[in-house]
Order: C-alpha cells, then structure tokens, then sequence
C-alpha cells in the first residue's frame, strides 16, 4: 500500500445521442457538475439577468418560473414603457419580448434598443406568437438576436437564454482582454 496521496478523481458520465439519420453520439461529461461549474470563468451577474417583457401573465410567469429555477434573475413587464422604465433602473444581460404587444410592439422596441448605445451589449430574443416569415424576418432585421415561435417547451426558452449568455459571456472576455492588453 502506497503513503502516497491520492487526487480524487472526477466521476465521468455519458450522454447518448441519437440523430435523426440513425448516428449515435456518445458525449462524456463530469457528473459532478459543481466541479465543471468551479472551473468555469467568472461571468457578470448582468449577463445572468433577464428582463422578461410580454402581455400575458400567465404564460410571464411560467416563463419566469423556468428562467429562476435554470438560475436566472428576472424581472417582468407587461408593456414596452414598462420594460424601458426597468431598462433605466437595473442593468439585464437578455431581454426577452413579445414581438406582438399593444401599443409600442417588441419590434419597436428592439429598435429603440438597438438605436440606444448603452445598450450596446444587450441580447435579444424575440417570441412571436402570431404571423408569418415576415414577422421572422422582421425580427432579425430590428436587431433580434434570436427568435422563438409559439407553441414551444419553456425548457428550448431556457437553453436558449444559456446559449445567448454564453455568446454574451465570450464578447465579454474579449472585451475585458482587449482593455488589458
């Protein structure tokens, strides 16, 4: 028997993945994800925040629901006017809108948003419930960074939110090692 010390070693899990044409892709991944977390570069809590804007409560608070419990901070309006009144006071790394409210709509504002440069580091998603390619296309041309379609699984919301705060997380390294060089 060896005195020698010993390094725990991380448990390993894999992850099974079947495509579409029948391609199995096996993924592994440490099980302990605290250690995964702990190795993970420092992000702002700005660029975890979510400032989640649409009419219908029910379906805001589900929607808010998931994001907390996937580890977000949010906050909610219910009106384009609110949603700037928010914008002013707190600092949000994603704002998610309906494209389709009453009075000024989510296109108008992510077009303000966009035409603001404070805002400058702001990810967009935009969730359209009604209309066709040209709301899409609409979307992506006011400055929507990514765009979902209803019905959808509050959880593709969530990965969604990751995928964007990941993104909004590389430009912020960037940024930082730029200033610093």
């Amino acid at each position: 028997m060896s005195n020698q010390p010993t390094t725990p070693r991380p448990s390993w899990q894999s992850l099974a993945l079947i495509t579409p044409t029948g391609q199995r892709i096996v993924r592994a991944q440490e099980a302990d994800e605290g250690a995964a977390a702990r190795r993970q570069p420092s992000v702002p809590e700005t660029l975890t925040s979510v400032l989640l804007v649409d009419e219908d409560d029910l379906l805001m608070r589900l929607l808010a629901h998931q994001l907390r419990r996937a580890g977000f901070r949010v906050e909610t309006a219910s009106s384009s006017r609110q949603a700037k009144a928010l914008l002013l006071e707190d600092t949000f790394g994603l704002v998610v809108t309906s494209l389709s409210l009453e009075g000024q709509t989510g296109v108008d504002l992510i077009l303000d948003l966009r035409e603001d440069e404070s805002y400058g580091g702001l990810s967009i998603l935009a969730v359209q419930k009604i209309g066709g390619d040209a709301a899409l296309e609409l979307a992506f041309q006011s400055g929507a960074d990514d765009l979902l379609r209803y019905p959808f699984a509050p959880t593709e919301l969530v990965l969604r939110a990751r995928a964007l705060s990941r993104s909004a997380a590389r430009i912020h390294q960037l940024r930082s090692a730029l200033r610093s060089a």
